[in-house]
């Protein structure tokens, strides 16, 4: 493996860069745009990897051991890091339609560019990884449950407290998006392996069942599952609708 330059430096704007972050680098301005958006902290690493070997360009880890007294606690919350950006409207609006546009807390992606004379094949790119871990080392030998482990979670807050109304008028828990129809497959949602005791693809909480709107097959035909069922048990004299 061999990495290019990282030390730290800060320009004359007060921009601290670690690995020379301002030199123009296409895998991420083809992306971000230019990397001059950039106004207090870039980081680049550089390199050319062999076979063997795996690069982080960054880590965070908090490692917390328990006291007594915690069992009940509401501030046992151990953060890796926070991310927020927030925004003063200061009484102007922003109307202009674009879920791009507005404020974000992070932006995660992957970007690929092949440089050779040759095409190539990726197998897999990932813009993200979400685990739920429980690690014991050899002679840790205490039982571990954990009752909820949640890979994501998608809520909204709302915390007014003068006297005007505030309110979401759409809340999309998970927005899936594919506009390049040079897409073989797309799937908005995807389970590849479920090994449950009871497994779910989907569930609504709120009425205890998985719920779905009119299903669309591949020819576009809509099809009234309600109406299915019904017709499933004149035919077959079951139940199928609880």
């Amino acid at each position: 493996m061999s990495l290019h330059n990282y030390k730290i430096e800060a320009d004359d704007q007060g921009r601290i860069s670690i690995g020379n972050f301002w030199n123009e680098d296409p895998n991420y301005s083809h992306s971000y745009g230019s990397q001059d958006n950039v106004k207090v902290l870039g980081v680049n690493l550089q390199q050319t990897l062999g076979v063997t070997d795996q690069t982080y360009a960054t880590a965070f880890n908090v490692s917390t051991t328990l006291t007594d007294g915690f069992d009940d606690s509401s501030d046992f919350r151990p953060r890796a890091t926070i991310f927020n950006s927030g925004v003063d409207m200061a009484g102007h609006s922003y109307t202009r339609s674009g879920i791009k546009r507005g404020p974000m807390a992070t932006a995660h992606g992957v970007s690929v560019q092949n440089t050779g004379d040759s095409a190539i094949t990726l197998q897999t790119m990932s813009a993200q990884l979400v685990e739920t871990m429980i690690n014991q080392s050899a002679g840790q030998n205490s039982d571990i449950t954990v009752v909820d482990a949640i890979g994501i979670k998608s809520a909204t807050h709302i915390n007014n407290q003068g006297s005007g109304n505030s309110k979401f008028n759409n809340h999309y828990a998970f927005y899936a998006e594919n506009s390049n129809k040079e897409v073989d497959k797309g799937y908005g949602f995807y389970v590849s392996e479920q090994q449950a005791s009871d497994g779910y693809a989907f569930y609504d909480n709120s009425n205890s069942l998985s719920k779905f709107g009119p299903v669309v097959v591949w020819n576009e035909t809509k099809v009234n599952m309600e109406r299915l069922i019904r017709k499933l048990e004149e035919i077959t004299g079951e139940t199928f609708a609880e």
